[in-house]
């Protein structure tokens, strides 16, 4: 029975969605293809760098270390620092490039990953009533009443902490820990995010999420998502 990890792939030309690479080997080199340099896997995007990335698989654990690239990788949306490892577990999902590049691991056998279905829960209120809205971690989507919204990284980092707390005061210094954790902290231990920053992310969120939500913002203090039913 096959029984080692793979990554699946989501985009990163020339792979097609759904096709998969198999973490076999103590070491994958991850990049693009360079008159001096041919990574063991690699993508055909100008943003990749010729040695992007790597994964390494050793008794039965896997690991991704970014190789100092021009435009970084994430796992689940938090940029790695360069040469630093950092363990994957099943579920995670890098992406590399500016999201030219999205991977999907995997952990599970071969029999098993072909009859998972995507990673997409219902969203549970504290108070346990289900919600008639569902997110997608892996596409990064917010489904409700058949519409999906796809958002990127920091927004749906915002979301994903407003919507556990639906209808719930959410403090701003939270939302700035859980969206931008790679930030260098002040003196108060809170990431060094200015109010533009918050202001433009809100912005945006408004725009793509219509007339299905409303974010209210409790000047200086914080959030709370409100679902329009």
């Amino acid at each position: 029975m096959d029984t080692y990890p793979k990554l699946f792939v989501e985009c990163g030309e020339p792979f097609t969605q759904g096709a998969y690479i198999y973490v076999d080997q103590f070491e994958i080199l991850f990049g693009r293809v360079g008159t001096n340099s041919k990574p063991d896997i690699a993508f055909s995007n100008a943003f990749v760098s010729r040695r992007h990335f790597a994964i390494q698989y050793c008794s039965g654990q896997a690991s991704i270390v970014d190789l100092n690239s021009k435009h970084g990788t994430k796992v689940n949306g938090r940029p790695l620092t360069p040469h630093l490892p950092f363990t994957l577990k099943h579920g995670d999902i890098i992406s590399a490039a500016n999201e030219t590049v999205v991977l999907h691991f995997s952990s599970l056998d071969l029999d098993q990953t072909l009859d998972f279905q995507p990673i997409s829960h219902e969203m549970i209120h504290c108070n346990g009533t289900s919600l008639p809205f569902t997110m997608d971690e892996i596409k990064q989507t917010v489904t409700y009443k058949k519409q999906t919204c796809t958002l990127s990284d920091k927004e749906f980092l915002f979301f994903y902490k407003l919507a556990h707390s639906l209808n719930e005061f959410v403090l701003k210094t939270d939302i700035k820990k859980e969206v931008w954790p790679e930030r260098e902290l002040l003196e108060d231990g809170v990431p060094d995010v200015h109010a533009e920053e918050l202001n433009a992310l809100v912005y945006r969120m408004r725009r793509k999420l219509h007339n299905d939500f409303t974010i209210e913002v409790i000047r200086g203090k914080g959030y709370i998502l409100h679902l329009n039913e």
